[in-house]
């Protein structure tokens, strides 16, 4: 997702104009939750890098819930005094404008604080190409009329994408997604049927009960689910800079902000500036 020139980041959030579009996103989720088998107070593993029937194992540091799956934080507590918030699993830097210094705004793609905008001019073209005069954000959207049908605006991210809730999806992919927009097949191990764990957001079968019985492409077995993986662990990730293993189970550079250089956060995977 690009940035404003003067101020760059990525997270995932929303600004003080989208309270009750967070609302309507958190009782979705906790709707999952109920559905999938938790409590429908968003049945949660608490304490990193442990074992739960909905997430399997999630790695490093990261928690389970319920209908997100495996997340950097369930709640504020879980986060550092650089993104002291959770938003949607994501720690981020503000939740509203009120976090922010004089002449800065929330920006709901990030919740990141960055300089107001006053139009489109102060904006950069692409992800965050539109002010939202109200905010003084630069966003994606604002309406769905600027999104390229059949995608929609979310106001919580100001951003496009295919789903607010997984009412929108289709039946071969039925869960949203809140954290991107997505529709995905699933997103717990919760929403597979039995004999099933939700890996890279697809169902998979697989009865392992160590690495002796893995192989190949997947030679680690997540014994909390049964199914073989690239990775359970970080430890698992050898190869080059890819040295954390993803709630997908798969290698990749980083999963917060913390294991990338000074200056640079973590989006999607990859360390960018």
């Amino acid at each position: 997702m690009s940035e404003h020139s003067a101020h760059q980041g990525s997270s995932k959030p929303f600004g003080s104009a989208s309270v009750m579009a967070w609302l309507l996103l958190a009782a979705a989720a906790t709707t999952w939750g109920a559905a999938c088998g938790g409590t429908g107070d968003n049945d949660v593993f608490n304490g990193g890098g442990g074992s739960s029937a909905a997430c399997g194992t999630c790695p490093g540091s990261m928690h389970c819930d319920s209908g997100l799956g495996c997340v950097e934080c369930l709640a504020d507590v879980d986060c550092g005094a650089g993104a002291p918030h959770c938003v949607v699993g994501s720690c981020v830097e503000c939740t509203s404008s009120a976090d922010c210094a004089m002449g800065e705004t929330c920006w709901p793609g990030d919740h990141e604080c960055k300089p107001k905008c006053a139009s489109d001019a102060d904006c950069q073209s692409g992800d965050t190409g539109h002010c939202d005069t109200t905010t003084g954000a630069c966003v994606q959207c604002t309406t769905s009329t600027m999104c390229q049908a059949p995608e929609t605006c979310n106001p919580t991210f100001g951003t496009c994408g295919e789903c607010l809730t997984s009412a929108d999806c289709p039946a071969d992919q039925p869960i949203c997604d809140v954290a991107d927009g997505e529709c995905r097949e699933c997103i717990t191990n919760a929403q597979c049927a039995a004999g099933e764990t939700c890996a890279d957001h697809h169902c998979v079968s697989g009865s392992c009960t160590s690495d002796a019985n893995c192989s190949g492409d997947t030679p680690h077995c997540d014994a909390a689910v049964g199914s073989c993986f690239e990775c359970v662990l970080d430890a698992h990730c050898t190869d080059g800079d890819n040295t954390h293993c993803s709630p997908g189970h798969e290698c990749v550079k980083c999963l917060v902000d913390a294991d990338c250089d000074a200056g640079h956060h973590c989006e999607a995977f990859e360390c960018k500036g």
